[in-house]
């Protein structure tokens, strides 16, 4: 699949993926900037994409931050979408976090959509489970 992009200045990376069977592309920062403590940002990528009909955009973390106590905020870009990829994220450490032009920031990939129709009811079918969750499966 295609997906067409365009760079919105002349220092912007274009998406890529770092091994042949990579399941998403890197996402490139096209800013300079440190991320304190506690902070959360959008940092830009300058990079626009046109996500083909019925599919998504999907903007997501790279473990190796994740582990510095980094986090990008999953994000959705929807197909009407034609702006800025930004990256919301996240310092949950107590040191700076800092950000250079063409660091690999988070990661991008395209999905398939399924668009549903919620029917309002009266109840639902009962399971074993039921209303258990957050836990209940134990630990």
């Amino acid at each position: 699949m295609k997906v067409k992009f365009t760079k919105l200045t002349d220092t912007a990376i274009p998406f890529s993926y770092s091994r042949e069977n990579d399941a998403c592309m890197d996402i490139y920062s096209d800013m300079d900037c440190a991320l304190l403590p506690k902070q959360t940002m959008i940092i830009h990528s300058s990079i626009a994409v046109e996500i083909p009909s019925g599919y998504e955009g999907i903007v997501r973390g790279r473990s190796g931050l994740a582990a510095k106590g980094i986090s990008v905020h999953l994000g959705t870009i929807d197909e009407t979408y034609r702006g800025d990829v930004g990256v919301i994220m996240t310092n949950h450490s107590n040191e700076p976090f800092f950000i250079e032009k063409g660091n690999r920031i988070a990661q991008f990939t395209v999905k398939p959509v399924l668009r549903v129709e919620l029917e309002e009811v009266s109840e639902l079918s009962s399971t074993e489970r039921g209303t258990q969750g957050y836990g209940s499966s134990g630990i």
